[in-house]
């Protein structure tokens, strides 16, 4: 730090982030200007350098086709070959959407923000998926603002009266916001968004890591080993859109089986016993050594102990029509009989006391939302006398959750895609709440 680079050319000015690539630095290019930039400096190692070559044919393809980063992808400046390390010059951003997050106490963005996120994160992968890139990587902390200024907002002194309601929405409603250490939130001023980190991003007919993704928005195509495409992208944008309304994220875990789990509960759907009989199929490929492309992949560090799952009338050979042998009954089985056997003691009670994300989104926002039904009936059934809200507000959360609950869909075929989704009647909507009101003031 404060130390010169690359002869001369930078001064490195501070750690910005690091993780097994190498570290993300902010210095000055001394030969632009005395410009602040950031710099991606590569570790000096042979599957590193091999991935960061992959990396920036992406970034260059992307700064081919969107020279003004219309599509809010992080644009290269250039890159450097020094002493062995690649290093990949961008623009300085701010801070990350999770970074705000933490510096606002993990309060929820208001629903006009979450809109504008919404739309420009979609609008990049529209864009990306167009020219055949999947990023694989999408996460609150590889979003990042263009501009982290904010105004501070102080709730309504009037809160305590919603804990005087017996309704359990509300109820965790208010008591999310009292656990709070200050009853002060801020709002950003601009919700320009880029998105970066293209160092795990791959061309779509080219080689597919068995695993990807950050595990808190891994799509469970990924977890299964059946192979994965475009459809995880659009998965963890379902979990970053939750998470920006909720204020956490929701598949906090770090065990295949719980995540699965946790899955069918958010979703309120069971597993498609197809997504098994494709799993074991991937294991039965990988057991006859049978060459696999790239659209059949397999993890190795899902069900690897396959027999141990199985009771012992089901370890018979197996054949090719999975109908027969794997019934619903013994798929349910093949998720749920049995735990890892380092599994918490609390795991099943954990996943039994998570609410699927009609019930998560509503505890957030205060309103009460039944997805199960059409809009005019939940809205005659939404109790209001606690929390009167308009029609319009209602309508704009319904729809929110809609997209939610297509983006969080757990078959990838069946699963929304970044096209559709932006074309999603929710983008038609709109709300005013202090993100609006907020942008109207400045």
């Amino acid at each position: 730090i404060n130390s010169s680079f690359a002869n001369n050319r930078f001064t490195l000015k501070k750690l910005l982030g690091q993780g097994t690539y190498g570290k993300v630095v902010s210095a000055i290019d001394n030969h632009n200007n005395n410009k602040i930039i950031a710099i991606k400096i590569i570790k000096s190692i042979k599957k590193y350098r091999e991935a960061s070559k992959i990396e920036l044919r992406i970034l260059s393809t992307i700064k081919k086709f969107d020279p003004e980063s219309y599509y809010n992808c992080i644009l290269i400046k250039e890159f450097i070959d020094y002493k062995n390390h690649i290093c990949i010059i961008t623009d300085l951003l701010s801070i990350s959407l999770f970074d705000f997050l933490e510096k606002n106490n993990f309060r929820k963005f208001p629903g006009s923000h979450i809109q504008s996120f919404s739309k420009q994160i979609l609008t990049s992968i529209c864009f990306l998926h167009d020219l055949n890139i999947i990023h694989t990587d999408l996460k609150p902390e590889n979003i990042l603002l263009i501009n982290s200024d904010y105004i501070s907002n102080k709730f309504p002194k009037n809160l305590s009266v919603l804990n005087n309601t017996s309704n359990l929405i509300y109820k965790n409603y208010f008591n999310s916001i009292s656990k709070q250490t200050s009853l002060e939130s801020k709002i950003l001023i601009d919700t320009s968004i880029n998105i970066i980190d293209f160092g795990s991003a791959i061309f779509n007919d080219e080689f597919h890591s068995s695993i990807v993704s950050t595990r808190h928005y891994r799509a469970p195509e990924i977890i299964f080993g059946i192979g994965w495409s475009y459809d995880c992208d659009l998965w963890s944008i379902g979990c970053i859109l939750a998470e920006l309304v909720v204020g956490e994220a929701i598949f906090k875990t770090h065990d295949n089986i719980e995540h699965l789990l946790m899955m069918e509960k958010i979703t309120n759907k069971r597993i498609d016993l197809n997504l098994i009989s494709k799993c074991c199929l991937t294991q039965d490929l990988k057991q006859k050594r049978i060459k696999r492309t790239p659209y059949k992949n397999y993890s190795k560090h899902f069900l690897s102990d396959d027999d141990e799952l199985m009771d012992e009338s089901d370890r018979v050979k197996r054949k090719p029509s999975f109908k027969k042998k794997y019934s619903l009954e013994n798929g349910r089985r093949f998720i749920k009989q049995k735990f890892p056997r380092d599994y918490p003691k609390t795991s099943k009670g954990f996943v039994n006391s998570i609410s699927r994300i009609d019930i998560l989104v509503s505890s957030s926002i205060g309103i009460n939302i039944n997805s199960d039904l059409p809009l005019e009936e939940s809205f005659i059934n939404f109790d209001n006398k606690n929390k009167p809200v308009d029609k319009d507000t209602f309508t704009f959360w319904y729809f929110f959750i809609d997209l939610l609950i297509k983006l969080l869909t757990i078959e990838p075929h069946k699963r929304i895609s970044a096209w559709e989704a932006l074309n999603h009647p929710w983008f038609q909507l709109g709300i005013y709440d202090e993100g609006t009101s907020n942008a109207s003031n400045h």
